[in-house]
């Protein structure tokens, strides 16, 4: 190096990160990156010597100082003092006692050597099995090219075509007709043509998931909102003599004689006619199943129900004792209306 070289001074803010246990090859792409940019990678390779302290001068027997060592010196004293200012407390005890930049770069090579084997392997694992999952496009892109970055610093450069295929083979089942898009062409896909391409495809699939589904006009919900008894899809239709059957939510059957209406909500009865034979709710003496049968006698709990129920006596009047079919009525029961007596009159005829 001539005397008359300028020195060079790097600046510290080119390393953003002090060199740790587990960062070596960030911090190394960081400090070739600089010193490659002033020109000075020689200093840390070795390729650059330092050249004799002292020169012959004119005079055999005297020797003066060289300047051109002077120079050399300056600088690379420059560049120590730069890469230990990087270094951070757990590391810097590696550097101990060394005098030149070269010795340092190898020594922290050496160092560091295994951890960065164990590095590649890890981070090539790392792409075979990485997957989307619920992480963003881009948060997902952006872990794929982390790890071939790193793997590029440490020599271990990861092409193109190698890096497509590990993105679409971390992909989920909601992508694969890009997949089979892109490994269908026949011209290959870059890597810049298939970022673009997911993430247009994600913002597509965020649109249609967030998209208001419209309810007018459709059958189904127009049927669910207005027809209580198939929402309540567990409805029964008691008969007159008390056995229920399943209400059928396909339609067709109508309303029942008699019985109660039962909904997951709760129970409600169904109001409807009292019987004046049996003497139970929601049918009329003609449609009784009892009406045919001189035999039958009304349940005296029944009776006393309809006694005291207050429904029943807020419709009728109170009769006075009479003789119905071999039946003694107390003054407090009602008698068959004139209705329901001719009604069972001519339904006997016909019978």
């Amino acid at each position: 190096m001539a005397a008359t070289e300028p020195v060079v001074q790097p600046q510290s803010q080119l390393v953003t990160i002090k060199l740790t246990e587990s960062n070596y090859l960030m911090w190394q792409q960081q400090i070739l990156a600089a010193v490659t940019g002033y020109g000075l990678e020689d200093f840390l390779t070795g390729a650059k010597k330092a050249p004799p302290e002292y020169v012959t001068g004119t005079n055999a027997a005297t020797q003066t100082l060289n300047p051109a060592y002077t120079t050399w010196k300056r600088q690379d004293q420059l560049l120590v003092s730069w890469l230990l200012s990087s270094l951070s407390e757990s590391v810097l005890i590696t550097a101990v006692g060394l005098k030149t930049s070269c010795e340092i770069w190898d020594a922290l090579k050496t160092n560091f050597a295994s951890q960065t084997q164990a590095k590649v392997m890890q981070y090539r694992l790392q792409l075979q099995t990485l997957r989307k999952g619920t992480m963003c496009m881009r948060e997902y892109l952006s872990k794929i090219k982390g790890c071939c970055d790193v793997l590029a610093a440490a020599g271990e450069a990861i092409s193109d075509k190698d890096q497509v295929i590990y993105i679409l083979g971390g992909l989920s089942s909601d992508y694969n007709s890009v997949v089979v898009s892109v490994t269908s062409r026949h011209v290959p896909c870059t890597l810049m043509e298939l970022h673009a391409l997911l993430l247009s495809f994600e913002t597509r699939l965020e649109n249609t998931d967030n998209a208001p589904i419209s309810v007018e006009g459709s059958p189904s919900i127009n049927l669910t909102t207005h027809d209580p008894a198939r929402r309540s899809g567990n409805n029964q239709w008691n008969r007159g003599r008390g056995a229920p059957f399943q209400y059928n939510n396909r339609g067709g059957r109508g309303m029942p004689r008699g019985g109660s209406f039962h909904g997951r909500g709760g129970r409600g009865n169904f109001t409807g006619p009292k019987c004046q034979i049996c003497f139970r709710n929601n049918h009329t003496a003609d449609k009784c199943f009892y009406r045919m049968d001189l035999s039958y006698v009304p349940n005296q709990q029944s009776i006393n129900f309809t006694q005291g129920s207050s429904g029943y006596s807020q419709h009728h009047h109170t009769a006075p004792s009479q003789n119905f079919n071999g039946m003694n009525i107390g003054p407090s029961q009602n008698t068959p209306d004139q209705n329901a007596s001719n009604k069972l009159e001519q339904y006997t005829i016909r019978i």
